[in-house]
């Protein structure tokens, strides 16, 4: 991969603005946009903040509402603590709870070096994908929550990374396309195996396969993930953007 980081950078805001449908250079300005949905299956709520302007599309039930509320802040701050409560009770109002995350990206300045673990390191092609889940690997990774399973098969999956104590996998890696050039990446280690840099190894070998084909990875995570985004950072990744979307209402009136 032969791009600077302004380059990946706004290379991200195009990928994000096709999920908003916003202009990417939106991102860019010191004016914070509102959009309406354009029909009823679009999310009720979603915002984007890369720094500068913060850029929504939401329900035209809360249009109104929106505009007014971005006009007080400056961007990055409608994702501060105090304005996400605000948001929060109002879409609230609607049957709405609300979901914060971050996107980070990789450096181009931060290529880092294969880390040695005592785990072997295989790389599972995309032939071979479908044949490594099969084994209800799921299962093995999340016995008591299938509500957040990131190992589950999926056609976007290009290329698997696993470790490997023994014959049993206890850490992976995955890769999934997006478009040619941008790929999304997430892990997993089994509980007992965490805390002894086996995803720190396995995604900057994941990140440098990508690198290697001219690909731009990325990371999405939830505020709260501490140890995520830290891997990440020591991956070679950088933060880039915030995010809200909405989930069903958990009961906040």
């Amino acid at each position: 991969m032969n791009m600077t980081n302004s380059e990946i950078r706004y290379e991200m805001m195009k990928h994000q603005a096709k999920e908003i449908n916003c202009n990417p250079d939106d991102f860019l300005s010191d004016v914070n946009k509102v959009y309406k949905t354009e029909n009823e299956s679009e999310q009720f709520f979603r915002m984007i903040c890369f720094g500068n302007a913060a850029v929504a599309r939401v329900n035209e039930k809360i249009y109104d509402w929106c505009v007014d509320f971005v006009s007080k802040h400056i961007g990055f701050r409608c994702f501060d603590g105090s304005q996400f409560s605000i948001i929060v009770r109002e879409l609230a109002k609607y049957g709405f709870g609300l979901s914060c995350g971050q996107g980070m990206v990789v450096d181009a300045n931060l290529k880092c070096s294969s880390i040695n673990t005592p785990y072997i390191t295989r790389i599972i092609n995309k032939a071979d994908i479908k044949k490594f889940y099969d084994d209800e690997m799921g299962d093995k990774f999340y016995k008591n929550d299938g509500k957040y399973r990131m190992m589950r098969y999926s056609d976007a999956t290009e290329y698997i990374i696993a470790a490997y104590d023994s014959d049993r996998v206890v850490g992976l890696v995955a890769a999934d396309k997006n478009t040619d050039e941008i790929y999304d990446v997430g892990y997993e280690t089994l509980s007992e195996y965490r805390q002894k840099g086996i995803a720190t190894a396995i995604t900057i070998e994941m990140t440098n396969l990508l690198r290697n084909k001219g690909i731009i990875s990325y990371a999405g995570l939830a505020w709260s993930n501490v140890s995520s985004k830290n891997v990440l950072i020591k991956s070679g990744y950088t933060a880039a953007w915030s995010k809200y979307g909405v989930v069903p209402n958990l009961g906040i009136q």
